[in-house]
């Protein structure tokens, strides 16, 4: 006759039985920088975009405090500024969120064409996106982000996109910066 082997048996059954009283992972909320991304290109299909080619890096994007932007967006802080200013001193690998309502197609800065032969690589693709790094005030109540858009050759605009979070982010106002 065989022993009876019972506790790998009992060992199944109570590591079986305690799995369902482990505690679940609490939900993690988007990170800032995720759910300010998500804001400034589902702007995009707001506007009409279905799809567009955004780079997979930063540029280093500087903004000068004018007279022009004093006049226009008012309600920036300079620590949001001065947040922006240090986030873009240089080039930093773009991460973007998920599930937008726009196509995004992220590719290598290099393996962009140029925007005449844009359809030639991204049959879909209206524009080419760029985005600076997001600045933020202490509270993260604030941020400011760079975004370029190129539809065609001399179609450029470059806009400085202030956005405030009471709940939840919204886009406090636009400011064209560059334009062609």
């Amino acid at each position: 006759m065989k022993p009876l082997r019972i506790m790998p048996v009992l060992s199944l059954l109570i590591l079986s039985c305690s799995r369902s009283f482990l505690p679940v992972e609490p939900q993690v909320a988007e990170d800032d920088d995720a759910a300010v991304y998500r804001l400034v290109l589902n702007a995009l299909a707001a506007d009409g975009r279905v799809a567009v080619v955004i780079p997979d890096s930063t540029e280093n994007f500087t903004v000068e405090l004018s007279d022009y932007l004093r006049e226009h967006l008012p309600q920036l802080q300079e620590e949001t500024l001065a947040d922006y200013h240090l986030a873009n001193r240089v080039k930093h690998p773009l991460r973007l969120p998920g599930n937008l309502a726009i196509k995004v197609y992220q590719a290598d800065r290099r393996d962009i064409p140029p925007i005449f032969e844009l359809k030639t690589k991204f049959p879909d693709a209206e524009a080419i996106v760029e985005l600076s790094r997001a600045g933020f005030n202490a509270d993260k109540t604030q941020a400011l982000v760079y975004r370029s858009i190129f539809w065609g050759p001399l179609q450029f605009v470059g806009e400085l996109v202030l956005l405030s979070k009471e709940k939840d982010w919204t886009i406090a106002a636009t400011v064209i910066v560059q334009i062609s």
